[in-house]
């Protein structure tokens, strides 16, 4: 079966922002129109399209008018290849490009000090990133699946930071585009049942940054990033979870992240016919955030120390209860153990 689908989409953004007496008003608008065929062909299900936006924008800061408008091609494509749909076997490929936001908060010429020795300033000249994306994804059998990405971003917005020349004591943030950055990453993902009352789930994913502006090229160290997620159902009245996240530091453009990470866990019990639960949630373990950002002629360091080992118990009674309630409660637990989640 194949079919040809077809529509627009029209947004307007109106944007005000005071901040240390800078007033940034911005109206922005963002039209689209988009034509995509899709089809099946026995085990073989296809797709291409091409979106046409526009995005027209007038930004006024500090009486200082800027206005911007372009148009953008962006064409899309996948292809999915069941082999087997029984043993859950199955590749598939998929390419997109797409607009990133319009920067209206930044387009414009002005001065912010937002600490007495150091300001951000607007950069007028701005161009909207556009980003390519290829993805394969791989399903050998219900319990192992990968995924390859390719991104590559033309004109990437990012900060420069330096010492102001006209006082050593002064430094400044000023946005700038970039001429390209690259992002590959892989992930692996294994789910096993080992028991009936055990769901246990381990994902990995590893990533590596190129950013290439105008003056230099910055080829970020790969970063590798694991999750181990467990929910445990004992009774239909009584379960668990324990769930675990690490990455190992990383570096993008002129910023350096250390290690992170943090080990958490859950107990509930439900009773008087599930109106009445019990539960404890507790983050056992956790590794704070340390970032470092050099300049031009400066470093500036950042530290978590906000201690974020923490135990919490709760005590919730509903009016309603029974069977309803009981597969509702389980569905959420099942929901949240399908959910990765990045903890910075």
């Amino acid at each position: 079966t194949n079919k040809l689908e077809g529509g627009a989409f029209y947004r307007y953004i109106r944007y005000n922002d005071r901040n240390n007496e800078l007033r940034n008003n911005a109206d922005a608008h963002v039209t689209s129109g988009y034509a995509n065929f899709s089809g099946m062909a026995k085990k073989m299900m296809y797709s291409a399209g091409m979106t046409l936006q526009y995005n027209g924008m007038d930004v006024r800061t500090s009486g200082i008018r800027t206005s911007f408008d372009d148009f953008y091609l962006c064409p899309q494509a996948s292809l999915m290849w069941m082999a087997d749909p029984q043993k859950g076997r199955m590749l598939g490929l998929i390419y997109q490009c797409s607009v990133d936001e319009m920067p209206y908060s930044v387009i414009n010429n002005y001065k912010n000090y937002s600490a007495p020795y150091h300001y951000t300033s607007g950069n007028p000249n701005l161009s909207t990133p556009i980003q390519h994306e290829a993805m394969a994804n791989f399903a050998f059998d219900s319990h192992i699946s990968m995924v390859l990405m390719y991104v590559h971003m033309t004109k990437p917005i990012y900060y420069e930071h330096g010492v102001d020349a006209q006082n050593q004591n002064i430094t400044w943030a000023r946005p700038e585009n970039g001429r390209y950055r690259d992002l590959f990453a892989a992930r692996v993902e294994f789910s096993y049942s080992p028991t009936k009352w055990w769901k246990t789930k381990f994902q990995t994913s590893a990533m590596k940054d190129i950013f290439v502006s105008k003056t230099e090229t910055l080829k970020g160290k790969w970063c590798g990033k694991f999750w181990w997620d467990n929910n445990f159902n004992f009774t239909p009245t009584f379960g668990g979870s324990l769930n675990a996240y690490y990455e190992t530091g990383m570096s993008f453009e002129n910023y350096s992240w250390r290690p992170v990470g943090n080990v958490n866990a859950s107990l509930w019990k439900s009773l008087c016919n599930n109106k009445l639960r019990l539960s404890l949630e507790s983050t056992i373990w956790a590794k704070g955030r340390k970032s470092r950002t050099t300049g031009d002629g400066y470093t500036s360091y950042y530290r978590n120390t906000t201690k974020m080992t923490s135990f919490s118990f709760t005590l919730t009674w509903r009016f309603s209860g029974g069977k309803k309630v009981r597969q509702r409660d389980e569905a959420e637990s099942v929901q949240d153990y399908n959910k990765i989640e990045e903890t910075k």
